[in-house]
């Protein structure tokens, strides 16, 4: 028996990047200076989804209470958003001085 043949695995969501789409959001609407390409634009998205923590729920339910969410088990991150706003300014800067075009 395969996982991926038994478990409906497309269930399983990361909440980490919903914030970090959300964070690459309001840094473009407020830097000007950013390259839109989809090249920096998907760096920008992938270096800052490889700094978050891993915030995995089940078809949108978490068992956690509003705000907090397990991110292994013994540790809970209460505001998810300002970690992926640091990620993704810390991602930019990678970016900027690395793009690959």
């Amino acid at each position: 028996m395969a996982f991926r043949d038994e478990y409906d695995a497309a269930r399983l969501e990361n909440a980490s990047e919903d914030e970090v789409f959300d964070a690459i959001d309001r840094f473009l609407a407020n830097d000007d200076t950013f390259c839109r390409c989809q090249h920096c634009v998907l760096d920008l998205a992938a270096l800052a989804l490889s700094s978050m923590p891993p915030a995995y729920r089940v078809g949108g339910y978490t068992p956690n209470p509003p705000g907090a969410l397990s991110v292994m088990w013994d540790e809970t991150v209460t505001d998810l958003g300002a970690l992926a706003d640091n990620a993704v300014a810390a991602a930019a800067e990678r970016v900027r001085q690395h793009p690959h075009h």
